[in-house]
């Protein structure tokens, strides 16, 4: 059995104020730790003048990285709340920084825990977040009378057409879901009356980006 997650593709920002204090989020995909030390000076110096730097940040697979840091802040209402946020996106890859102007006016550890949650939430949910797909490319030689078949197996079924060579017959690459692979390899089978042949399979992992598969 996989292990589906969400990966962020594409990083985003967000921005909350309460009374007077302003958290600007900045969120960033992470593949290990230089990453998320490079992004926080990137931050730190962008935002030279700021009060707090909290960061929450996970990367890895099974099991993942995960670490976060409350920066000043009294412990627990920064970079942990941060993190539970991430955490129930089941979001692997990704750094988020909040980054804390103070406004004068103390908040209170749960005025804290909600400002840096809202502005991790504001910044995740202006970045390009999408399921990470661990799957299997399947290539088949084919018939050309088969190859509108699997066209519109593609619009019914969870496939995706990688690339097509034609010559004397079709060449095809499709991309599924490893749980799905051995549905689909009969569902082609039965569909072509055994005449599409199976050449090669390969593992892969994959992202859906506007429709089009991304191979990681």
């Amino acid at each position: 059995m996989n292990n589906p997650y969400n990966l962020c593709y594409k990083g985003g920002a967000g921005r909350l104020e309460d009374r007077k204090s302003v958290f600007l989020a900045d969120v960033a995909p992470v593949q290990c730790e230089q990453d998320a030390a490079y992004f926080l000076e990137l931050i730190k110096k962008k935002y030279w003048d700021a009060n707090h730097h909290c960061y929450a940040y996970t990367y890895g697979d099974f099991p993942e990285i995960k670490k976060f840091s409350d920066d000043g802040e009294p412990s627990q209402t920064a970079g942990k709340p941060m993190l539970d946020v991430i955490e129930g996106m089941n979001l692997h890859n990704v750094m988020v920084i909040v980054t804390r102007y103070f406004g004068g006016t103390l908040l209170g550890t749960g005025g804290l825990v909600r400002a840096y949650q809202g502005a991790c939430k504001d910044g995740l949910a202006n970045s390009v977040i999408t399921e990470r797909h661990d799957g299997m490319v399947l290539n088949y030689t084919i018939d050309y009378d088969f190859y509108n078949r699997i066209q519109k197996m593609v619009q019914t079924e969870p496939i995706y057409l990688l690339e097509s060579e034609f010559s004397d017959v079709v060449k095809i690459a499709l991309a599924v879901d490893k749980n799905d692979s051995v549905n689909i390899i009969n569902k082609v089978e039965e569909m072509s009356a055994a005449k599409a042949k199976l050449t090669d399979s390969t593992d892969t992992k994959f992202i859906i980006i506007d429709g089009k598969v991304i191979r990681l």
